[in-house]
């Protein structure tokens, strides 16, 4: 649900002319995205409106404005190539437990950020830290899974993480249009779940054997 929110957060709103305008959808958006006009565009714009983070922070990510929302939503996948490397180099060399829970909080961080932001800057740090944490705790996981579990549990936990990829998407699809405002999305599915997560993490996983025996 992590990885796959800002997919869902930035959701590009659709617009919607009246008969005498343009009654294709592409044609009226052509139309729409001719006017050089953020008040145009957002007077077009499908009513009633959910909340977006393409819509807030003083910027309408649509028509000349789209490619915002695409570089902010990539700014995440950037974050989680460099978490898979930089926390695959700390669990390697200061134990799995640690890198896991260093991954955790600034995942946790990330979605702190994001929840608070008040401009585009900060959203898109927020995404940065949120791929960076989360990418780096998940590839940390399989690092548990390989070295504690033995025999069929280690498959059937890895398929279980498998599926739990499979329900995040759908579930995150379903809030994010089930609830209107992507603040309470984060706020209640993502943030509290994450905070819950790191405690049980804390409370329960052990350290692997090579980092116990040091």
């Amino acid at each position: 649900m992590i990885l796959f929110s800002l997919n869902f957060f930035y959701y590009t709103p659709e617009f919607e002319c009246t008969p005498k305008e343009m009654a294709d959808y592409q044609t009226c958006a052509d139309f729409v995205c001719s006017y050089d006009s953020e008040d145009f565009w957002y007077q077009h714009l499908k009513k009633p409106l959910k909340s977006s983070i393409a819509l807030d922070y003083g910027v309408i990510m649509v028509c000349s404005n789209e490619w915002l929302s695409s570089v902010l939503q990539s700014v995440c996948y950037l974050g989680s190539l460099l978490g898979y490397l930089v926390m695959s180099h700390i669990a390697d060399n200061y134990g799995r437990k640690r890198g896991e829970l260093i991954a955790w909080l600034i995942c946790i961080a990330g979605e702190i950020v994001t929840l608070f932001s008040v401009n585009l800057w900060m959203i898109g740090v927020g995404a940065v830290l949120l791929g960076f944490g989360s990418n780096g705790a998940i590839n940390i996981h399989y690092s548990f899974f390989k070295e504690l579990i033995v025999g069929k549990t280690r498959e059937r936990m890895i398929i279980g993480i498998q599926l739990a990829f499979s329900l995040g998407i759908s579930l995150i699809s379903l809030l994010s249009y089930l609830i209107d405002d992507w603040k309470y999305t984060m706020a209640f599915f993502i943030l509290i779940p994450s905070l819950a997560s790191g405690v049980l993490f804390v409370k329960f996983v052990e350290e692997t054997p090579e980092f116990t025996l040091r």
